[in-house]
């Protein structure tokens, strides 16, 4: 009895204070595939158990051919599920044309794409990497200022060799 009223004021004082774990969604199983039913649930519920006895016994050829079968017809299902489903679907939009319902059964057949990100300018990334390199201090190491100055050295010769309408033109290059 007492330990009954301690639970309960600890479960009370559990829910007041929001300690108590959600359960957790699997995500296979999403609200939105209204098409998924409970036959789909229990083929894959039994190509999981056929996996995991392939995995147990993986020399056994006849688990494995079953489990190809079963996966096969568990494909197959799924997607005349869908097809179903989204058939269903746009004969009850065909049918609403010329009612209101219209566009809330074509917003309903619409699958949620994900938010793309904005193109940005390249001026942006320009800008924050320079701010990020500006306050480099190289003078204080010697090491550090010779590898500084070949840097600048080579970029501007890999510049001029990268340039070939700059070149002059050879003797070579007229004979040929």
């Amino acid at each position: 009895m007492a330990v009954n009223n301690i639970n309960s004021i600890f479960e009370k004082t559990a829910e007041k204070a929001q300690l108590k774990k959600k359960k957790k969604i699997n995500p296979k199983f999403k609200k939105e595939d209204i098409w998924f039913d409970l036959e789909c649930q229990n083929m894959r519920k039994e190509l999981r158990n056929l996996s995991n006895h392939k995995h147990r016994d993986p020399n056994n050829m006849n688990i494995r051919l079953l489990y190809c079968e079963r996966l096969k017809k568990y494909k197959h299902t799924l997607r005349s599920k869908k097809a179903q489903y989204t058939k269903k679907h746009l004969q009850v939009i065909e049918q609403s044309i010329n009612s209101n319902n219209f566009w809330t059964n074509w917003n309903n057949l619409k699958q949620k794409r994900p938010e793309e990100l904005a193109i940005q300018n390249g001026e942006i990334w320009t800008n924050h990497f320079q701010t990020l390199f500006q306050n480099i201090n190289l003078t204080t190491n010697l090491e550090q200022h010779h590898i500084h100055q070949k840097l600048i050295q080579l970029e501007y010769t890999i510049k001029d060799n990268q340039n070939p309408i700059d070149l002059s033109i050879t003797e070579m290059e007229l004979k040929n």
